[in-house]
C-alpha cells in the first residue's frame, strides 16, 4: 500500500524529507493494520490512518520543541543570573533583561522556537545588549535550521 509522506517526514526511513508528493511505502510494524479491511472503506481507512499517524508525530515534535525551549530558556536566564552575581551586571540591569526577556521565554517554554526568535528580533539589543543578542539569537536560529524543515 501506498501513502503520501507526512509533510515531509519519511515515516520509512525516519527522516524529514522534501517535497512531500513523493510516495513512501507504510508497513504493518509502523502502525498500518492491513488485515481484515473492508475494501469499500479502505481508502477511507488509509485516510483516517495517515490523518492519526500525522496528527501524532506533530504532539510528538511538538513536546520537544517545548521541551528544548524550555532548556534555551534556563539556559540563558542562569547566564543572566550569574552575570548578576559576579557583578558585570547590576540588579537592576538583571531585572530589566529579565522583564524584557518574558515574551521570547513564553514562546520559548510553549515550544514556539520560530515565534520565540522573531519576539527575540523585534525587541533587539537595547535592554539585553549586543553580546547577549547575538548568543541567544545563534542558539534559536541554529535550533531552527536543524529542526524545521
Amino acid at each position: 500500500m501506498k501513502v503520501q509522506k507526512l509533510i515531509g517526514y519519511d515515516l520509512a526511513t525516519d527522516t524529514y524529507t522534501n517535497p512531500i508528493s513523493e510516495l513512501v511505502e507504510l508497513l504493518p510494524s509502523q502502525g498500518i493494520i492491513t488485515t481484515d479491511i473492508d475494501v469499500d472503506g479502505y481508502e477511507d481507512y488509509l485516510s483516517v490512518t495517515a490523518a492519526k499517524l500525522q496528527d501524532d508525530r506533530e504532539f510528538e515534535f511538538y513536546v520537544i520543541r517545548q521541551r528544548d525551549g524550555l532548556r534555551m530558556y534556563l539556559n540563558a536566564a542562569a547566564k543572566a543570573r550569574n552575570l548578576k552575581q559576579n557583578g558585570v551586571i547590576t540588579p537592576e540591569n538583571y531585572t530589566a533583561i529579565e522583564e524584557e526577556m518574558k515574551p521570547v521565554r513564553d514562546e520559548l517554554v510553549l515550544g514556539q522556537i520560530i515565534s520565540a526568535r522573531d519576539v527575540l528580533v523585534s525587541k533587539g539589543i537595547a535592554v539585553i545588549g549586543q553580546e547577549m543578542y547575538d548568543e541567544y539569537l545563534g542558539e534559536l536560529n541554529e535550533y531552527i535550521s536543524k529542526i524545521y524543515f
